[in-house]
């Protein structure tokens, strides 16, 4: 321990380099152009699910769980999920009187215009904020007892 500390920055050192394997550069575009809006009715839902369940009514258990492996890939797509989540959070927008009526007179197919109007009232008008946060709070009390 006969040696002095040196006193101030240690000197910078070079990186090591080293073979590194695909060096180029890669560019993911996340985009909503990616994303197919469609309407779906529900007799094409069943018909579709009618498909799928028949064709793996006769299937071994393999082939079941390599098909599930497949789809479940699919859920931990960052594509999808940001998708998932731009449906779930749109910005807030003011609609005009005629856009209101229209979606209040058909709320079930709407969904989107109601939210967006809503999110626009939270930030404007400070009742509506304190209406939301004050029901936001209370408790629900869908308590259910199990015999």
């Amino acid at each position: 321990m006969d040696e002095k500390k040196k006193r101030g920055r240690p000197k910078k050192k070079e990186p090591e380099v080293s073979s590194v394997e695909n060096e180029q550069s890669k560019t993911i575009n996340m985009s909503s152009e990616q994303v197919r809006e469609e309407k779906f009715t529900l007799s094409q839902v069943q018909e579709r699910w009618q498909r799928v369940f028949s064709a793996y009514a006769n299937s071994d258990f393999k082939t079941i769980a390599a098909n599930w492996n497949g789809a479940w890939s699919q859920l931990n797509n960052p594509f999808l999920q940001n998708a998932r989540i731009k449906q779930i959070n749109s910005p807030a927008k003011k609609l005009d009187q005629e856009a209101v009526q229209d979606a209040l007179s058909n709320p079930e197919n709407s969904e989107k215009p109601l939210m967006q109007l809503s999110m626009w009232l939270y930030y404007t008008n400070y009742v509506y904020n304190l209406l939301i946060k004050l029901n936001r709070d209370t408790a629900k009390y869908n308590w259910y007892y199990l015999p």
